[in-house]
This record gives C-alpha cells, sequence and structure tokens, in this order.
C-alpha cells in the first residue's frame, strides 16, 4: 500500500466525525483537502504531518503506523520506490510501539480501579490512593501523546 493511503486511512482513524470541523479549521484546509487527504490522494509533507499531528494531539508518527492497515509500505515513486515493512517504517522514526501499547493498557487499567474506588464521573479526592492513582495515569498520558516510554 501506498505509503499516502496509510497516512489517510490513520488520519481518518483519529479524526472521527465530531472533530472532522476543528481538524479541517486547525489545518486551513477547505473540505476537498480533508477529503483527498483521507482516501490517500494527497501526497503529504512532513510539515502537514507535523501540523496534522499538533492539530489531533499525537505523535506525527502515529500517520505512519501501518499496523492493521497493511504488511508492507510503499515509498517514493517510478525508479525510486522502494518498499519497507509497516515495523521497519515505524523503526525508522523511533516509535516505541511495544511500550506505547504497554502504557496506554497501563493508562485503561489505572482509569478503571480509579473508577472502582470513586466511581466514574467523580473527581477523586485529594490525598487518598485514587488521587495518587489519577496523578500516575496523567503522567502515563502525557508520555504517550509525546511518544515516549521513560
Amino acid at each position: 500500500m501506498d505509503i499516502n493511503k496509510v497516512i489517510g486511512k490513520r488520519l481518518a482513524l483519529e479524526v472521527g466525525p465530531e472533530e472532522r470541523e476543528r481538524f479541517i479549521e486547525k489545518m486551513g484546509w477547505q473540505p476537498q483537502t480533508y477529503y483527498e487527504a483521507r482516501s490517500g490522494r494527497r501526497v503529504f509533507r512532513v510539515s502537514e504531518l507535523v501540523a496534522m499531528a499538533k492539530a489531533i494531539g499525537v505523535p506525527a508518527w502515529t500517520f505512519l503506523d501501518a499496523d492493521g492497515i497493511t504488511k508492507t509500505v510503499s515509498v517514493g515513486d517510478g525508479v525510486k520506490a522502494t518498499t519497507i515493512t509497516g515495523a521497519a517504517l515505524l523503526d525508522l522514526f523511533h516509535a516505541r510501539e511495544p511500550a506505547i501499547r504497554s502504557l496506554t493498557a497501563a493508562a485503561k487499567t489505572i482509569r478503571t480501579v480509579i473508577a472502582n474506588l470513586v466511581g466514574y464521573d467523580a473527581p477523586p479526592p485529594e490525598g487518598g490512593i485514587a488521587h495518587q492513582l489519577y496523578l500516575a495515569v496523567r503522567l502515563i498520558e502525557h508520555d504517550i501523546k509525546r511518544g515516549g516510554s521513560k
């Protein structure tokens, strides 16, 4: 699959229907540009990937994650075209996918524990174990957004 189609599919996964208008506005795009991007008919520049990531609050490498979309990604045109696996593509951007998946799973588990301790809609009272867990999960989620795993 062409790298632009992978980026478009990831964009479609990251920007839901309720966020579409806000995303288009943040990007300064016309609706047609957005639909071209989602369908993979747009040739993305690095600056656009960075702007898209900033607009929706994810690491830029998110758009290059081919996991679950395709096994190989084609990059380039004509004679200079090359094929690369999805994992190798992420390695080029130093994305630590297994670590990030672990962090995401940990954050979800901690959120479930907090909900069981204080309820789903109640903020945890300061000083208790639920509040300490809440602070920990906020740090984990911040690290996930940065794309790290320290």
